[in-house]
């Protein structure tokens, strides 16, 4: 069922103050008070719909998982129609590339030394994506090892490198080149999968 457009136009002011807040300053410092003072919202309204600022930040990133997914099954209907294990996810990683670059306060924010909560649940987001759509695909396949881990293991890599890439100031068009490069060998190496079954 579909949120009140009260509800929902509430929860987008609050999600665009921590935005806003974020450009300027660590997560860690931002108080739920200044992200109401920002959104003009009270505290009441706030912990109506969030126990803390950790949960409106997850809401964030769960709306960022819907986004992604549906974006990497419309590029899946477009040049994957066969189902192809390393297509899905080299499409997934566009669409996570894409949201990365153009979400760019809350991204510009994913380092570990000033915002810690916000790179876990950038990297809990990716990987929440990742057991989604390649979890579906591998029902009927042989995995060696199991999936999560392997999941986490291949997320936690390309996170890495697509930080590495983003804070040299590596254009979107090469990093999406590269992560594609790398994630395709990664799957075609059948380190993780037999993707032949």
């Amino acid at each position: 069922m579909a949120e009140d457009k009260r509800i929902a136009r509430t929860k987008t002011e609050l999600r665009n103050a921590v935005l806003s807040l974020i450009r300027s300053e660590a997560f860690e410092k931002i108080s739920v008070k200044k992200i109401c003072q920002t959104a003009n919202i009270s505290r009441l309204t706030f912990y109506a719909y969030y126990h803390d600022k950790y949960e409106l930040v997850e809401d964030i990133f769960r709306d960022f998982r819907e986004r992604v997914l549906d974006d990497s099954r419309r590029r899946d209907a477009i040049n994957n129609p066969e189902g192809d294990l390393v297509k899905t996810s080299c499409n997934l990683l566009s669409a996570i590339i894409d949201c990365f670059y153009n979400n760019d306060p809350l991204i510009r924010a994913v380092n570990y030394e000033s915002n810690p909560y916000v790179t876990f649940a950038f990297h809990i987001f990716v990987q929440n994506c990742a057991e989604q759509l390649i979890g579906d695909m591998l029902q009927n396949r042989d995995v060696r090892f199991p999936l999560k881990p392997s999941v986490a293991f291949v997320c936690n890599g390309l996170n890495a490198f697509l930080g590495e890439m983003y804070r040299a100031n590596a254009p979107k068009e090469v990093v999406r080149e590269k992560m594609t490069e790398l994630i395709t060998r990664l799957l075609t190496e059948d380190i993780f999968f037999d993707i032949r079954n």
